[in-house]
């Protein structure tokens, strides 16, 4: 009878705690080590970067479980909806990250917005257009770019921050089968880029490469581009040591990418 009787006050009690913004997984949840003058990003945005910019902001807010407020699946509650005060601090909270990762002149253009979707919606529609004219500087910049005094290491990576923006602008087809289709059609697509990009990698790269690049132009099909990173790197590493006589390099590299 006694439990009878504590029962229903120990319900209402859990009722009173399950507030959305006091579990961890609801996108109402703040951690107290959340706070407005937190920059998520850096470098701030530009205008030249914003996809770059874009990309990695994106990724911040999913990683705080806030993409909702800046995508719009996140709806405005009304006024007089209970979860109206848990909404404005997470939008204020938002808001604030987002002017806190731009440049001073781009924030002083967005101040008058009111809601973390709109500036959100706004920043796209200003820097996302114009992508034809950004990508056809990036297919120059991509091909006139070569190794020159870098090491191979960061000859790859530089090259790589440009090949992905690149892509990013390019955009990956995505399947709209539901559900997907088991053709190998995108598989393709993506196995284009990544050769697009290998042959890229090894055309940039220095003369005394020449030999080693021939015979990895001749694999079918050629090493992805890890693979193909590790062999030519280990050449680097041969051709920098005195101690190691480098004896038929091409022919010992077409042996490993078998």
């Amino acid at each position: 009878m006694a439990n009878n009787e504590i029962r229903p006050i120990v319900q209402q009690q859990v009722a009173i705690t399950a507030r959305p913004e006091d579990t961890p997984s609801n996108p109402f949840y703040l951690h107290l080590n959340e706070n407005p003058s937190l920059v998520l990003v850096s470098p701030v945005l530009s205008g030249p970067n914003f996809h770059s910019w874009f990309k990695s902001m994106r990724m911040a807010l999913l990683s705080k479980n806030k993409l909702g407020f800046v995508d719009g699946s996140i709806l405005i509650p009304s006024k007089d909806d209970p979860t109206y005060p848990a909404w404005q601090r997470c939008n204020t909270m938002v808001y604030s990250w987002l002017v806190r990762s731009l440049s001073p002149s781009i924030a002083k253009s967005i101040l008058w917005l009111d809601n973390a979707v709109d500036i959100w919606k706004d920043l796209h529609d200003k820097f996302s257009q114009g992508d034809a004219i950004r990508m056809s500087e990036q297919q120059e910049e991509i091909y006139n770019f070569r190794q020159n005094s870098l090491s191979v290491t960061d000859y790859h990576t530089q090259l790589k921050i440009l090949w992905d923006e690149y892509v990013t602008l390019r955009s990956v087809p995505v399947c709209p089968c539901e559900p997907q289709c088991s053709c190998q059609a995108l598989k393709d697509v993506k196995k284009a880029y990544q050769n697009d990009y290998s042959i890229r990698f090894l055309k940039g790269l220095n003369d005394n490469f020449a030999t080693v690049r021939s015979q990895i132009f001749l694999m079918d099909p050629l090493p992805n581009i890890n693979k193909l990173f590790s062999l030519v790197l280990q050449h680097e590493r041969q051709f920098n040591n005195p101690m190691i006589k480098l004896e038929e390099p091409a022919s010992v590299f077409l042996t490993q990418g078998q």
